[in-house]
């Protein structure tokens, strides 16, 4: 006991390690969500090395539809499928491993800007802990700010080493490290901005030296330099517009940028998990209130700071507004870890340096870090359970397909895509499926799926003459398209809307409020009403997959 207690005081590091390996232990249970397993049937077929080169220099077959280009993560992914294929263990394993280096990161970081043992600790125990993170750490798809994150906070660490001793290697890392960065997701664009933010933290307030222009013109010359790197990359892959994700962030309009920044600030700011209440959070505008109180008694406090206090956090506080600038733009939990590594600095720094070892301080972090453990709870429970009703669905769909000798296609309706706003299988999989199938000569489609908001309830389906009628029973819950609907890039629909689909014509027969269909006819193509289709649905009441008979018209 006295060396596990010692090993603590004494290894910051070390005991860090430990507690995040403990905490992130159950997440190697987890299994395939949405969109995991996307990227291998690409791969299949080739070697390691012919891989690797379609990931770095992609032909047309292997761009990305969206745009998105991340050599980076793409390699972590290609790595992890040579070895575990479909094993989801060693994915999370992975991501476990990512959010630990991650956890060093800001401690040593923190530590750079703090001097404080106890302060930095702290921060990589609400960095490990928030519930927000769930998203990028329990989902294997949302990696990619992870990897961002590691080179975004390696680059600002070295950064900082330059700035303290002026040598030249850590610049050079710096901006090698932010190239890593933008290859890891766009949203690193900001990294410049918080290095020469950085840059001022430590001229004007740490050494009262104003003379600024020769460093951060460096800064800024050579950012410029890798961002144009960047973007001459990215034009010889996609032989076009480097960015090509202009589509996919089309939101504009100053009240969007401002709800967006409510949203995202909310997301922060609400420490025991958003699933409980979010729905009323966000109908009643209550996370203005979230926002402004804390922040309205902190300005009254500032007042009796000391400089060097309120210096410290000014810094942070501009990094986080630094890092979640691209967020105004799109508000998504899954955008949230590398802000998230500054709120926690940010917290820390407050907590401890306006209370400072006392009892109250010890009363906050405590109350604090419960309500954290709380919302992970939350949220692990969630993900757990749509984990154990992935594994569920894949292994009868693979068990049924391999065993139905006579069918060639099988349809697949009321799948269910999203519950509790964790996903199961939104998009990816038919893929997964694909890759666990001996015969490959298959066709399995999906023409709608349920999305369910807050819990799964029946989903009701009649049919008639080659008729489905899928209900999503509850106001809760809402109807999706399938296989199709990144090709439809549809927001809002009608009734009456009519939708062609690769298996028949989906018709729009009742919306809700917000534009969603709850209740869709599919009336299906001919050529799929005979025996070498079978049509399969979820029975969610029970957790199986059963399948419709149309010759006798009863299921079964």
């Amino acid at each position: 006991m006295i060396k596990i207690k010692r090993l603590f005081l004494e290894s910051p590091p070390a005991s860090l390690h430990i507690i995040g390996a403990i905490y992130l232990l159950p997440s190697l249970l987890l299994y395939f969500v949405s969109e995991d397993l996307k990227f291998a049937l690409l791969l299949e077929g080739y070697s390691f090395l012919e891989s690797l080169k379609n990931i770095w220099f992609p032909s047309a077959e292997f761009l990305n539809e969206g745009g998105l280009f991340r050599p980076i993560v793409s390699t972590i992914n290609l790595i992890d499928y040579s070895l575990w294929g479909t094993n989801a263990f060693g994915y999370h394993l992975t991501n476990a491993l990512v959010h630990l280096v991650n956890i060093q990161l800001v401690y040593h970081f923190s530590l750079r800007l703090f001097k404080r043992v106890d302060i930095s600790f702290l921060c990589s125990v609400i960095f490990l802990l928030h519930p927000i993170l769930a998203n990028s750490v329990y989902w294997i798809s949302g990696r990619t700010d992870m990897v961002a994150c590691s080179f975004y906070l390696t680059s600002l660490m070295m950064a900082d080493k330059y700035l303290r001793g002026m040598d030249v290697k850590y610049f050079i890392l710096s901006q090698a490290s932010f190239l890593a960065a933008l290859l890891s997701k766009e949203i690193s664009v900001t990294l410049p901005l918080a290095q020469v933010w950085l840059i001022l933290y430590h001229r004007c307030i740490l050494e009262r030296d104003i003379s600024l222009k020769p460093i951060i013109n460096r800064f800024i010359s050579s950012s410029a330099f890798v961002v144009a790197l960047f973007l001459i990359y990215r034009l010889i892959i996609f032989d076009k517009n480097p960015f090509m994700i202009d589509d996919i962030y089309n939101i504009g309009g100053i009240y969007h940028y401002f709800i967006n920044a409510i949203k995202a600030a909310s997301f922060l700011a609400i420490p025991f998990g958003h699933h409980n209440f979010e729905a009323m959070v966000y109908e009643y505008k209550l996370y203005l209130l979230v926002i402004t109180i804390p922040i309205g008694i902190r300005v009254i406090m500032l007042a009796i700071q000391k400089r060097k206090e309120l210096g410290q956090e000014i810094v942070l506080f501009t990094l986080l507004l630094i890092a979640m600038l691209p967020l105004f733009k799109l508000a998504m939990r899954w955008y949230m870890y590398i802000p998230v590594a500054f709120f926690a600095m940010f917290i820390a720094n407050i907590i401890c340096n306006l209370w400072g070892r006392g009892n109250v301080s010890k009363a906050l972090i405590s109350i604090y870090l419960a309500l954290n453990i709380y919302g992970n709870l939350k949220n692990y429970g969630i993900w757990l359970d749509n984990s154990k009703i992935n594994r569920t669905l894949v292994s009868q769909v693979v068990d049924y397909i391999e065993h139905e000798n006579k069918a060639d296609t099988f349809v697949i309706l009321n799948f269910p895509a999203k519950i509790n706003r964790t996903a199961t299988f939104v998009a990816g999989f038919e893929e997964l499926i694909y890759l666990k199938l001996k015969e490959k000569d298959k066709k399995i489609i999906r023409p709608v799926n349920i999305n369910h908001q807050l819990d799964m309830f029946p989903t009701a389906i009649n049919y008639e003459r080659g008729r489905f009628t899928i209900n999503a029973c509850e106001s809760s819950s809402h109807c999706l398209l399938g296989s199709d609907r990144q090709r439809l890039r549809l927001s809002k629909l009608s009734p009456g809307d009519m939708i062609k689909t690769s298996v028949g014509d989906i018709f729009i027969e009742k919306t809700n409020q917000a534009g969603q269909a709850i209740r869709v006819l599919l009336v299906m193509d001919e050529k799929y009403l005979n025996d070498n289709t079978q049509y399969l649905f979820f029975d969610e009441k029970d957790e199986l997959l059963k399948q419709y008979l149309f010759y006798n018209n009863i299921d079964i």
